[in-house]
């Protein structure tokens, strides 16, 4: 449920570096995955599940860009409460 916060979905500059010497076939699948997660970050076609993390303010996330290619990203405590 919404609390009425923006929601906000950030690539980091770590992530856009490492997405820059991708291939550009897996750089679209990042980019439609990225699309669908924004658009709905629960959305089955991500295969969205949390990993294991000890820091205690965030939370860890895998989704699968296709069967041998995942993304993982992580949620600050802050952006949980706003979903």
């Amino acid at each position: 449920m919404s609390t009425g916060a923006t929601k906000r979905n950030v690539r980091t500059k770590e992530y856009m570096e490492q997405y820059s010497r991708l291939p550009a076939n897996i750089r679209e699948l990042a980019d439609d995955a990225f699309e669908v997660f924004c658009e709905n970050p629960a959305h089955p076609a991500l295969r969205l599940h949390e990993l294991n993390d000890s820091h205690k303010a965030r939370t860890v996330a895998e989704a699968s860009l296709s069967l041998s290619i995942a993304v993982i990203g992580t949620f600050t405590s802050k952006m949980k409460e706003t979903t």
